[in-house]
């Protein structure tokens, strides 16, 4: 797949930035040579907020940004496809931002409501923002 981190770093961002007009970032931590511990965060200059997209483990940098760009291609082709098989469950979240002074609606992906509520408080105070309610949308 990318030969550096740079080139995976650049077409992931680009992949999300077509996709929702967010921007992508990188956190990886772990020793970077035995273990690499990779989160994908998005950011969304609508609402002035970031969530977890996905987190995954590799060996280094790069193959974690290669499985990272694995598991956004099969996800893009689960959603294109409605793949009723799929572990993946989508929800809408509709939160208050106390510092907009909006609500806002976002979707999310996960395997369970657990895991889409880590998605949404990553990286934040839980005082920030408030969730007004969570849907689990159909599969169609």
């Amino acid at each position: 797949m990318f030969e550096n981190v740079y080139e995976a770093e650049r077409a992931l961002q680009e992949m999300i930035d077509s996709d929702n007009n967010c921007s992508a970032h990188f956190r990886y931590s772990g020793d970077y040579i035995i273990h690499t511990k990779l989160d994908l965060i998005t950011y969304n200059p609508i609402h002035k907020t970031h969530f977890l997209l996905h987190s995954l483990n590799a060996k280094t940098p790069l193959e974690a940004l290669n499985a990272m760009c694995q598991h956004l291609l099969q996800l893009k082709k689960i959603l294109k496809h409605k793949d009723k098989d799929s572990p993946l469950l989508n929800y809408t979240v509709r939160w208050y931002s106390y510092s907009e002074r909006k609500t806002f609606h976002s979707s999310f992906y996960g395997k369970n409501i657990e895991e889409v509520i880590a998605k949404f408080y990553y990286g934040k105070l839980k005082s920030t923002l408030a969730i007004h309610n969570i849907k689990l949308n159909p599969i169609c």
